[in-house]
């Protein structure tokens, strides 16, 4: 072996230092380049997968209500029916169903993905009413629940969308919709 080798890294020129911590970061970068492009190669398309079904997101063509996006909210906000709860607390809320558009178009497995809630608390006109009628006093987390419960019946309601679209053929889709109830 060659003596050179042993040499103190101060006694080895400068340029020497240089190109060695040049072909470590060298080196690094193209570790991390490849996982990065490993990690990216991979079908992250398929969200779900079972046996005979895929769930997908990221699709070539998405499901589409009848009529477009304008249709879809113009359907919601004609089939939305504030809760009275709700009315009576002041609560307003956003709520994201997540639903799944299946291969005819029709919609499945719907629920609660999130929701937020802004609550006003009871007004003081319901307060009286509802003592004076002999009631119990006004449950506001109710109001929040039936507002969650208002969303899902609207999206379960909802008619056939057409279908998303892979590879020429029809395919489950997962859809998030927001829905807000506004009582003010």
């Amino acid at each position: 072996m060659d003596v050179r080798y042993f040499i103190k890294l101060s006694e080895r020129p400068l340029w020497h230092n240089y190109f060695i911590w040049a072909m470590i970061k060298y080196l690094l970068t193209v570790a991390v380049l490849t996982c990065g492009l490993m990690a990216w190669a991979q079908d992250s398309t398929e969200v779900k997968s079972t046996k005979d079904t895929s769930t997908y997101t990221l699709i070539q063509s998405k499901a589409e209500f009848p009529g477009g996006e304008s249709a879809l909210y113009a359907y919601i906000m004609k089939n939305v029916r504030v809760p009275q709860s709700a009315l009576d607390c002041g609560t307003s809320g956003r709520v994201v169903v997540q639903f799944i558009i299946e291969k005819d178009g029709t919609i499945s497995n719907a629920e609660v993905f999130q929701s937020t809630f802004d609550v006003d608390g009871p007004s003081k006109s319901a307060q009286k009413k509802r003592a004076k009628n002999g009631l119990p006093e006004i449950n506001c987390d109710q109001s929040k629940k039936d507002i969650e419960e208002e969303a899902l019946r609207v999206v379960r309601t909802m008619p056939r969308w057409s279908p998303a679209v892979q590879k020429s053929k029809p395919v489950r889709m997962r859809f998030n919709l927001p829905i807000i109830i506004n009582v003010s």
